[in-house]
């Protein structure tokens, strides 16, 4: 895998991996009891953005390790092999 192919895969799996933790942990200002006046009921009180940037750039950065071991162990070679038989 060159640099650009796993810069690649970084973005797209830390991504992945942000649009799928975006949700978790979050408080409405509805559950919370104190609406500010003029927003959103389900506006969140703390997003955490930076802590769940911070889970998803580790998160990328393992699944991008795994995709290179991968490709290195010749694991995509082998099952594009069985996939599409000569």
């Amino acid at each position: 895998m060159d640099w650009f192919g796993a810069v690649v895969v970084f973005v797209l799996s830390s991504w992945l991996v942000f649009f799928m933790i975006a949700s978790a942990g979050i408080t409405t200002q509805a559950e919370d009891g104190h609406v500010v006046e003029g927003s959103e009921p389900s506006a969140p009180i703390n997003p955490q953005i930076g802590k769940k940037a911070l889970i998803s750039m580790a998160g990328g950065a393992v699944i991008t390790l795994i995709v290179f071991v991968a490709e290195v162990l010749g694991v995509f070679s082998y099952l594009l092999r069985i996939a599409m038989p000569a």
